[in-house]
């Protein structure tokens, strides 16, 4: 069966989400007396190359944020490309999260995360900016004010207690509008970490307020521009 969809052109993700598909049959098979063995469980899957998706240019993340104004999914994809947290990080960040008084424009707390670490990310002059409108906005709404920490600081448009779920429609539309396709919200985490590296910034500051684990994540972030490569050969012709 591999064999045969590899001669039809499917590519090796397409068939280990097959092979998935049809194991998860005979594991319940098996469960259910049907079978008693199941005859997949020594099938590989295939080995498949995992590509990074392309960091938005500062021109790119412009255009996109201006698409979004006025959206609710601008303050998503705002903080997103500003800070570089992860579609989970986002959901559970809430106002007692944010420190206004750190630094020059306050940090966001992050709890544990994927690489299971606290760490601490500070603020960009535009988002401090627009959450501190945001959170000025939810204390005027909230009936009860000593509960505001709770609350999610990028809430749903249809229940501002709840995080927001979903930002995939209004985020692929606006790549088409600004015509570079579809862009994906994790797209935006490349870019952060992508930016930072364009600044100079050292990889070691970038993995501190990633939350990466090792140089070697940070580095499938963070990626030289070609730009920039042809910028450090260019130093040799001095």
């Amino acid at each position: 069966y591999v064999q045969r969809r590899i001669d039809e052109g499917a590519s090796p993700a397409t068939v280990n989400k097959a092979l998935a598909f049809i194991r998860g049959m005979f594991a319940k098979s098996v469960h259910w007396g049907y079978l008693s063995v199941d005859p997949t469980q020594n099938v590989s899957t295939l080995k498949t190359e995992e590509l990074s998706p392309d960091a938005l240019t500062e021109q790119q993340v412009e255009d996109l944020l201006t698409v979004l104004k006025g959206k609710c999914s601008y303050s998503v994809v705002l903080v997103a490309v500003d800070t570089g947290l992860r579609w989970q990080e986002l959901r559970r960040l809430t106002w007692g999260d944010v420190d206004w008084n750190f630094g020059d424009f306050g940090s966001i707390e992050v709890g544990k995360s994927k690489a299971k670490n606290f760490r601490v990310v500070p603020l960009t002059e535009r988002v401090h900016s627009h959450l501190k409108d945001k959170y000025e906005q939810a204390q005027e709404n909230s009936k009860v004010v000593p509960l505001m920490k709770k609350l999610p600081v990028l809430p749903s448009p249809l229940d501002s207690s709840t995080p927001f779920f979903d930002v995939r429609r209004p985020l692929s539309a606006a790549g088409y509008k600004i015509g570079i396709g579809h862009i994906h919200l994790h797209q935006l985490r490349h870019t952060w970490a992508t930016r930072l590296r364009d600044k100079e910034v050292p990889l070691d500051r970038i993995m501190e307020l990633g939350g990466w684990s090792s140089y070697a994540m940070v580095q499938k972030y963070a990626k030289s521009r070609p730009t920039h490569l042809i910028k450090a050969i260019a130093a040799l012709n001095v």
